[in-house]
């Protein structure tokens, strides 16, 4: 009874220090007046009562000299009635002393209690939970120091491109040749290394797709272990790759677009201008933007990033963002639709 009482009482706040100094005090004290004098008011008429009955022993068990006179009357009832009254004055009285000051002392005491447990086990599932985590980080980085970073395929694929881009370099001088040639030019030759050169220029264009899924990959490397990996391979630009979400590409130029294929759609008030053309076999669109200093040039990233970031399927996705030499000029490479906004809304009429 007493510990249901105390879960439902309201004791306020109380600190842990002062509920076990409560309680020793508690413990400590005599016990109070009201109580003693009940006690002592049961203990009287609990020898009134036993000098009665040994008044009755002695009238059963008389000895020689024994005369009614020395017992006098004898009146059991109505002491036995006053007895029975004392005690159970006694008992309510200890059960509502002991009851309130003991509520009053442990109900504080047990809450205390109970909330240090409950911190203490909040505090030791943090803890088994830091341990299990410092574990898995001891296994990555166990594993992170036994192995270094596989740049082979990379470094293979930069190989390859290079290679490519020489090739197509060295083909583009012999078209160069052959249309500057004094004498007469055989189109033969001319249809030969147009041929040769969309060739090279389809090897390379699967060949960039190529480094760049491995830079994608090598990103994922740098995030989880090898953050150094930007420092220390900085040819990679894996650094710009990342803060770009894989628009800028290093070494793209427009010259590995096919110039035959290309098509000028738009042409804006700042001279900005469109071309459709190709990419790795699938039309794409080019669009140019013109930046006036080197200081555009982070920003024009920063808000291209944020742009591709963006997944809505109203929105165009960006698939690579390049500049040319003087870094004055941008190319942005964009997916190209061949139906026209009017067609499209024809084809796809709305439902009312």
């Amino acid at each position: 009874m007493v510990f249901h009482m105390i879960l439902f009482l309201d004791d306020g706040e109380v600190s842990l220090e002062d509920a076990i100094k409560n309680y020793k005090d508690w413990k400590g004290k005599p016990q109070q007046n009201d109580v003693k004098s009940v006690r002592q008011a049961t203990d009287d008429i609990s020898r009134k009562l036993a000098e009665e009955f040994l008044k009755i022993v002695k009238i059963l068990h008389p000895d020689e000299d024994f005369t009614p006179e020395d017992c006098g009357p004898v009146d059991i009832n109505p002491i036995a009635m006053q007895y029975s009254e004392a005690v159970a004055a006694e008992v309510q009285q200890s059960q509502e002393s002991d009851d309130s000051e003991e509520i009053e002392i442990l109900a504080p005491l047990i809450k205390c209690l109970k909330k240090e447990l409950l911190q203490e086990l909040t505090d030791i599932k943090q803890l088994r939970s830091r341990a299990e985590e410092c574990v898995r980080n001891q296994g990555d980085l166990e594993a992170s120091m036994s192995k270094e970073p596989d740049v082979s395929k990379i470094l293979e694929v930069r190989k390859n491109v290079k290679a490519l881009k020489s090739k197509f370099r060295h083909k583009l001088a012999d078209k160069k040749d052959l249309e500057e040639s004094d004498g007469t030019i055989d189109e033969n030759d001319i249809q030969q290394v147009e041929k040769d050169l969309a060739d090279l220029r389809e090897q390379l264009h699967g060949s960039l797709v190529e480094e760049k899924i491995a830079l994608e990959e090598l990103a994922v490397v740098a995030a989880d272990n090898f953050p150094e990996l930007s420092v220390q391979y900085p040819e990679f630009g894996l650094q710009k790759f990342i803060t770009s979400n894989g628009l800028v590409r290093q070494g793209w130029e427009l010259l590995y677009y096919s110039h035959g294929e290309m098509e000028k759609v738009v042409t804006s008030s700042q001279g900005e201008v469109a071309f459709v053309t190709k990419f790795n076999g699938k039309k794409c669109l080019l669009k140019e933007f013109s930046l006036e200093d080197i200081s555009d040039v982070e920003s024009f990233e920063a808000q291209a990033a944020a742009y591709s970031r963006v997944e809505h399927s109203n929105l165009m996705k960006l698939e690579a963002l390049f500049y040319d030499k003087t870094h004055r000029k941008a190319f942005i490479q964009l997916p190209y639709y061949e139906t026209s906004l009017i067609k499209w809304l024809e084809s796809n009429p709305s439902e009312k």
